[in-house]
């Protein structure tokens, strides 16, 4: 295995903290996938981050650990982006990434509600949490928010079936129960 064509990035600008993206190309014989990380700083990991084992994928006796966001976190930093954003928002994998993680996994309630709470504080949009059946009102009447759904799902076979009402029903079931809403 050989990588190449490495570059970096900054990474959300808008943050204090921000980061980097490295993209590279990973080749092994005449294979060649482009690839890139990740790798952020000062963000608020409640309660912390979980540490993942990695397999390499052709060599199954290769591992590695990783310090990664837990689910809650993912899932706290999406739906603040969404609300912050509201119609503003050109981001439809965020609504995609949240309605799939809570379908797929069941996150913990309470660890949610505290990154979400840490996150907004962290990020200045604390309002906009707590107004979030406004803001979700907002988002589900624009019409470019639902045109970049659509466009993103006609992209995209595994959004394809899913609409932008039912990605706002699981934010909406993930926001009822936050404690610090209006």
């Amino acid at each position: 295995m050989e990588f190449t064509d490495f570059s970096v990035a900054p990474i959300r600008k808008d943050d204090v903290y921000g980061g980097f993206r490295v993209r590279f190309i990973a080749r092994y014989g005449s294979i060649a996938t482009p690839l890139s990380i990740d790798i952020t700083t000062g963000d608020m990991i409640t309660p912390g981050p979980v540490q993942m084992e990695w397999r390499a994928l052709l060599d199954d006796s290769v591992s590695f650990v990783l310090p990664c966001y837990n689910l809650e976190t993912i899932l706290a930093e999406k739906v603040e982006t969404i609300l912050r954003r509201l119609e503003f928002n050109t981001r439809p994998r965020d609504f995609y990434d949240v309605f799939a993680l809570c379908r797929r996994y069941t996150p913990d309630m309470q660890i949610f509600n505290k990154a979400l709470r840490l996150t907004a504080q962290h990020r200045g949009s604390e309002q906009p949490i707590q107004d979030f059946r406004a803001g979700l009102e907002r988002i589900a009447a624009s019409a470019d928010i639902l045109k970049r759904w659509q466009s993103y799902a006609r992209e995209y076979p595994y959004a394809r079936d899913i609409t932008l009402a039912e990605t706002l029903q699981v934010i909406t079931r993930l926001m009822e129960s936050f404690p610090d809403r209006a």
